[in-house]
């Protein structure tokens, strides 16, 4: 069933568990995530960036994801890093149940300023979640050569002043992968995650906090970000590695194959089993 994001947060914090936010941009991704989450019976958010949208239609997005959304488990559909106002307000229209306005690299006060317009463009019709601090990294359009930290002053005063639904904060995680990295083998580099911050934020606001850039962060330090108060962990990069490897992989193997079908529906598992590991250690399994 099709819900706001701000239900399954809400659920989640008292609860004490995390759903997961997994970034799809086509039907064998929307698949695997919502495959895993049936088999696992756990709430989803089902998320889109600005890039996906453009690649895929914003008609497609919502048609498929409310076929997915006839299963039996909470599912919210997530705009995540919006910054155009406009296709904001498209998305919303549309059907998306929950937003997030991206201002992050916008002065304090302009960044509160923008954020409660969304808050009352989505009024009634979907929640908002917004981000304070800058996450380090780059993935589709989201860009930062450098991190911020939150502020958990700023966080307290922002919360008050936006009344958003939720709040994304920067305590150290990263967007995709740089070169450097998939070289490696497509791993992020160590990450080490600000804990003390988190806590502070924990303490001084009362919405559910988001942790972005999810991916390859140990399960010992989900943990601890669960308990200090992050109820949704965003997944984008993880999904992206298991697609392009498995069809790397299929290719070398098979190259007289030319059928789509045949290397993009077993990518659907692959991408599953990513998504079950990432639930369970959210601690969202049999909570729909």
């Amino acid at each position: 069933m099709l819900v706001k994001g701000a239900s399954v947060l809400k659920a989640a914090k008292k609860g004490k568990y995390a759903v997961g936010a997994f970034n799809i941009n086509d039907l064998e991704m929307l698949k695997a995530v919502t495959v895993a989450c049936v088999e696992e019976k756990a709430p989803v958010i089902i998320q889109t960036t600005e890039k996906a949208i453009k690649y895929a239609g914003i008609d497609y997005l919502v048609g498929m994801t409310r076929v997915a959304a006839t299963e039996d488990i909470p599912m919210a559909l997530h705009f995540d890093h919006g910054k155009d106002l406009n296709l904001m307000k498209q998305c919303i229209k549309k059907g998306y149940t929950s937003v997030m306005f991206d201002g992050s690299k916008l002065p304090f006060k302009k960044n509160i300023a923008q954020t409660k317009k969304v808050v009352a463009m989505a009024k009634g019709k979907a929640s908002v979640e917004a981000e304070l601090g800058v996450i380090f990294g780059k993935e589709d359009s989201v860009s930062a050569s450098k991190g911020l930290y939150t502020d958990p002053k700023m966080a307290k005063e922002f919360v008050k002043k936006t009344k958003i639904d939720s709040l994304a904060v920067a305590i150290g995680t990263k967007h995709g992968l740089s070169k450097k990295e998939i070289a490696l083998g497509k791993k992020k580099g160590h990450l080490k995650l600000r804990f003390d911050i988190l806590k502070e934020i924990h303490e001084d606001v009362n919405v559910p906090l988001v942790l972005h850039g999810g991916s390859d962060v140990p399960h010992s330090d989900i943990k601890k970000c669960i308990k200090l108060g992050i109820c949704k962990v965003n997944i984008d990069t993880d999904l992206r590695v298991a697609f392009t490897d498995f069809v790397k992989k299929f290719s070398k193997e098979h190259p007289d194959v030319y059928d789509p079908r045949e290397f993009l529906g077993p990518t659907v598992h692959a991408m599953k089993n990513v998504v079950k590991i990432k639930v369970r250690e959210f601690g969202a399994t049999q909570k729909a």
